[in-house]
């Protein structure tokens, strides 16, 4: 009698490890989802050149598993300057491996003043920089 209960009482338990492995197995869809970085994983850097501002943004990554599709177009309003990109982690293996991406964007030419730039991913603000743009003269010319 013993014997009977203590294989039935296997069984049952096997039985239970089999269903819950196989529900593990269906609830671990390996896809690509989209993916807002931290502020701590992304840095600005504001430059200028020939008088066209640019920023630098530079994400680290603490695996292989993930893509930027998408930079995003730079939108202004006013003094304020955005870009949202399009970000995508990947859910199933990947390789560990800090790395690091740099994107540049032009802004153009800004006219002098107090401007704001701030990179998005995914409609949210990541992180934001403020910047002043001075206004320069060209050669030969006078503020008079």
């Amino acid at each position: 009698m013993k014997k009977a209960a203590l294989a039935i009482g296997s069984l049952e338990l096997m039985l239970t490890l089999m269903a819950l492995l196989s529900f593990n197995a269906e609830a671990r869809v390996e896809q690509w989802v989209p993916y807002v970085p931290f502020e701590k994983q992304v840095e600005l850097a504001f430059w200028m050149k020939d008088e066209v501002a640019y920023i630098n943004v530079t994400i680290t990554f603490y695996s292989g598993g993930f893509e930027i599709r998408n930079w995003g177009l730079i939108i202004k309003e006013g003094h304020e300057l955005w870009a949202d990109s399009e970000i995508w982690r990947w859910t199933g293996p990947v390789i560990l491996v800090i790395w690091k991406i740099t994107h540049t964007y032009n802004l153009g030419y800004l006219k002098g003043g107090k401007y704001t730039f701030t990179f998005r991913a995914w409609g949210y603000d990541v992180k934001s920089i403020e910047f002043i743009v001075t206004g320069w003269l060209k050669r030969g010319s006078s503020p008079y």
